[in-house]
């Protein structure tokens, strides 16, 4: 199993062996002499959804400090495993930093809508989410933006070679690693001043955000 959390993937060791998620239905009960009973139902209450795992391998610690970006800008992001979307914001996140390349976590997620699962929307509105996804995506570089590239709904999703799809999140992708490199350096220099490592700090969440809406349109493109 995989997750997607915003631009953050999560395999082996990251995945949880198990995901609390669920919730009650909101309901006013009147309680009536002689023992009867009115029940007004209100509506569904989604619980929180949490789990576990290790961030692992060379870019665990960035990986965590993305995390913890996504926690700290309180933005909603989408949360994906298997046919399970989910619009959530990040509430609570706990690292236990052992080493670079090994850092144990747990996170739970508020839920703010249940959404529609990759692989499960129709073609035409599929089209329209990946052009849709493309273009949030590419609002989110702020690093020698790509304001001229517009993607329009594609007459044929879910083409796995299809060139202009592939080549555009390439380019995508692509600035916003360069982006992510330029604000990491920052936030690592010792004499970057208070304003330029909050500045880096909104890249670094930009980041997060774009490459989730980039992944979610790659995922979607070659389901």
């Amino acid at each position: 199993m995989t997750m997607m959390l915003g631009g953050v993937e999560f395999t082996q060791f990251e995945c949880p062996p198990n995901i609390t998620f669920g919730g009650r239905q909101a309901m006013s009960i009147h309680d009536l002499p002689g023992g009867g009973r009115i029940v007004d139902v209100i509506g569904p209450v989604n619980s929180n959804i949490a789990w576990s795992g290790i961030l692992s391998g060379n870019g665990a610690a960035t990986r965590a400090r993305l995390l913890d970006s996504m926690r700290a800008a309180g933005t909603a992001v989408t949360l994906q495993w298997d046919v399970f979307s989910y619009s959530v914001i990040v509430a609570k996140l706990s690292f236990e930093f052992r080493n670079s390349w090994w850092i144990p976590y747990s996170i739970s997620c508020v839920v703010v809508s249940v959404t529609t699962a990759p692989g499960f929307l129709p073609a035409a509105s599929l089209s329209a989410a990946i052009a849709a996804d493309l273009n949030i995506a590419a609002g989110y570089i702020t690093t020698n933006p790509v304001a001229s590239l517009v993607f329009p709904a594609l007459a044929n999703p879910g083409a796995q070679n299809d060139p202009p799809i592939m080549m555009a999140a390439a380019t995508l992708n692509q600035q916003l690693e360069s982006q992510s490199v330029i604000s990491g350096a920052v936030l690592d220099a010792p004499t970057s001043t208070l304003s330029a490592c909050l500045q880096a700090s909104q890249s670094q969440v930009n980041n997060v955000l774009g490459l989730g809406y980039l992944n979610r349109a790659v995922i979607n493109q070659i389901r």
